[in-house]
């Protein structure tokens, strides 16, 4: 939920209305996430199962559209001098990061619940699923975008990237496709708050699991907090003025926060510890896991700090003197405070768990 009034403020019928709306979505992660695991389990089944059905839906109406055709051929188009820009690569690795939850803990909590120990194999399988969800929807925004180009007359480029894209241009695109106008974009939407739902409590399970597993609290208790937490942290985004926030946040967020994220793991775990440790846990394989130490302790370090540079030098380097470079300085400097915060936090409430088990003799 984006508030696209371009002025700051709190106030106003819209802005309440979300507020509202933002309230009940983290109610409804907090009944989610605040009981035991097999309830999530169930949660997610129809969660990540829906969106993918009605993904497909979408695709089958995208591809009769008149212009699907057009939009198909620019979308599977190979544009060489694209391919060899870095801006590309950098987008395309910061994509991956996010769809596949790479440094965010999701993988790793979900994985310590499943019965099957394979982990290449549920590597290859989640990796497959992710790219072949990503294939599905483009297809159906380029089928759409092209079916829009055509009945508007206008240039590809015109049509906007990012949330515009989403919240503006569909919707648009929607409401300019023969029949089943309130089904489409009823399954549309529907589509995208399930996404949305699914991205969120994950993160709080992520969060909450070794919160549990180190302390002494109740599920419910640090469902209550991290669901506050998110709550707060979401504000920003529904009162007037959210488009710039979600621009300049979201974007250091996934820019910075995340690639630094995984640049730290793959240090702790490669030069800080021994990943022959790992073995037992990974593959019996000889060459598979020389290949995946390799990724880990020199290939993934050295990409994610060229890609990092690569951003600064773009971000601050060459928007200095300009207005956007303050934007981005202070966007930066909130998102790391706010990124240490949560650490120490975390840590010290981990902590006080322990002194609280240990006082009582309750260790699990």
């Amino acid at each position: 939920m984006i508030n696209y009034n371009e002025n700051f403020g709190f106030y106003g019928l819209r802005t309440i209305i979300m507020m509202l709306a933002l309230l009940i979505v983290w109610g409804l992660i907090y009944w989610i996430t605040n009981g035991d695991y097999k309830k999530l389990e169930k949660v997610l089944k129809f969660s990540v199962t829906l969106p993918v059905v009605l993904l497909i839906i979408l695709m089958v109406r995208a591809v009769t559209l008149d212009g699907a055709g057009i939009g198909i051929s620019h979308y599977l188009s190979i544009k060489e001098n694209t391919l060899m820009q870095v801006s590309t690569w950098r987008e395309a690795s910061t994509q991956i990061l996010m769809s596949l939850s790479i440094g965010m803990g999701q993988l790793i909590v979900y994985a310590s619940r499943t019965t099957k120990k394979s982990v290449v194999q549920n590597g290859v399988i989640t990796v497959a699923s992710n790219a072949f969800v990503s294939l599905l929807a483009g297809f159906v925004v380029f089928c759409s975008i092209g079916f829009f180009v055509t009945q508007q007359s206008v240039s590809w480029e015109s049509v906007p990237g990012g949330p515009p894209l989403v919240f503006e241009s569909y919707p648009a695109i929607i409401l300019q496709m023969p029949g089943l106008i309130l089904g489409i974009g009823f399954i549309f939407f529907l589509m995208l708050f399930f996404l949305g739902i699914d991205s969120a409590f994950a993160v709080i399970e992520a969060n909450m699991q070794p919160i549990i597993e180190k302390s002494k609290l109740d599920r419910k208790t640090i469902s209550m907090t991290l669901c506050g937490i998110g709550f707060l942290l979401s504000t920003p985004y529904v009162i007037k003025g959210g488009t710039s926030w979600i621009y300049s946040i979201d974007g250091v967020v996934v820019n910075y926060g995340v690639p630094l994220a995984v640049l730290f793991e793959c240090i702790y775990f490669a030069h800080l510890n021994s990943l022959n440790d790992f073995r037992e846990q990974i593959t019996t394989s000889t060459i598979v896991f020389g290949a995946w130490k390799m990724v880990i302790k020199y290939l993934a370090p050295m990409f994610l700090v060229y890609m990092l540079i690569l951003r600064i030098q773009s971000d601050f380097i060459e928007t200095i003197g300009s207005e956007s470079f303050l934007t981005n300085v202070v966007s930066f400097g909130v998102v790391m405070v706010a990124m240490g915060t949560g650490a120490v936090l975390i840590k010290k409430y981990v902590q006080k768990g322990e002194m609280s088990s240990a006082s009582t003799g309750d260790f699990r």
